[in-house]
């Protein structure tokens, strides 16, 4: 990757960032203000989940500075294991937050639910859902060239919000046209169940990104779409050439990918200049899959290679 497009990408995520730590400002007053005014525990889970991810969002948008150094003695990984840590506080605290909200809903529907005025919270989340939404493609529109997990988490974030928004206000229609019936005693269950289903929807993906980032944390090998990736470019590569690839290690630290391929050569004489050759064509294969970035050893495999000679 050369240094403009880095640049480039580098800017393009500290805009998103920008845009969605500004947009999630004004999305968290509007939800507050409305949570207060219509005492809907619906709005103030949703308000709590996305103040969690605006607190977040201010080391992430200091990060991505710094995950762009090059790697050092000091710092064999970067900073790139801070993006990881900082994903499993944030999501490991919407897991706990998630988790508390379920435990008041079902506390709200054993004292008799909460009732609330559907009408107005229903025009609310339908107006929401559709600046979400608009949200959503601008900014996945923006970050089309960009492969980083902090940019994948707030658009996703976004696409969240859009859904889940426009669910509630189905939701809170239904219970408007539910208090003009015979069956109103049931209305006051409606927020209630509301919240405890988007919580439930809600906690998977925080669940996920929180076992995913333990993993590369762990310095586990990425997830098995990744590593058979890995395996057909660098075997599209070395079939051309008289290497054999007899070990692969690759390891996951947030956006970065650390690729260590161990080879071997049948007569044992190998050149340098060579090697450099064939670890460039190995990047040219590898960037057809828009990996964010990829760290690529060529190293030989001394013990195979004896048993070999």
């Amino acid at each position: 990757m050369s240094v403009t497009d880095q640049q480039f990408k580098e800017r393009e995520e500290k805009l998103i960032l920008k845009i969605s730590f500004v947009g999630c400002i004004l999305f968290l007053i509007a939800e507050f203000s409305m949570a207060v005014i219509t005492d809907s525990k619906a709005l103030l889970m949703d308000c709590i989940w996305d103040g969690s991810d605006l607190i977040m969002l201010i080391p992430m948008m200091i990060l991505v500075s710094l995950l762009k150094k090059p790697v050092s003695e000091k710092r064999p990984f970067g900073f790139s294991q801070v993006e990881s840590i900082i994903m499993v506080i944030k999501c490991s605290m919407l897991i706990v937050i998630t988790c508390m909200l379920i435990v008041d809903g079902i506390e709200s529907i054993i004292h008799g639910g909460n009732m609330v005025d559907g009408g107005m919270i229903a025009i609310y989340q339908l107006v929401i859902s559709a600046i979400c939404g608009v949200t959503y493609i601008v900014l996945k529109k923006r970050s089309s060239k960009l492969n980083a997990p902090t940019v994948k988490a707030e658009i996703f974030i976004w696409k969240l919000d859009s859904l889940s928004t426009l669910g509630v206000g189905i939701g809170f229609a239904f219970q408007y046209v539910l208090t003009k019936t015979s069956l109103s005693a049931a209305a006051p269950y409606v927020d209630p169940a509301i919240a405890i289903i988007m919580a439930v929807i809600l906690l998977r993906e925080p669940v996920k990104l929180v076992v995913e980032n333990i993993r590369n944390l762990a310095l586990f090998a990425p997830e098995k779409e990744i590593r058979d990736e890995v395996h057909e470019a660098i075997n599209h590569v070395l079939e051309r050439t008289q290497l054999e690839c007899s070990f692969l290690d690759a390891v996951q630290t947030g956006r970065k990918l650390w690729l260590s391929v161990y080879f071997t050569k049948p007569d044992g004489i190998v050149h340098f200049d060579r090697l450099n050759e064939v670890r460039e064509e190995i990047y040219k294969e590898l960037a057809r899959f828009e990996y964010e970035d990829v760290y690529l050893t060529l190293t030989p495999d001394l013990d195979v290679q004896k048993k070999a000679l």
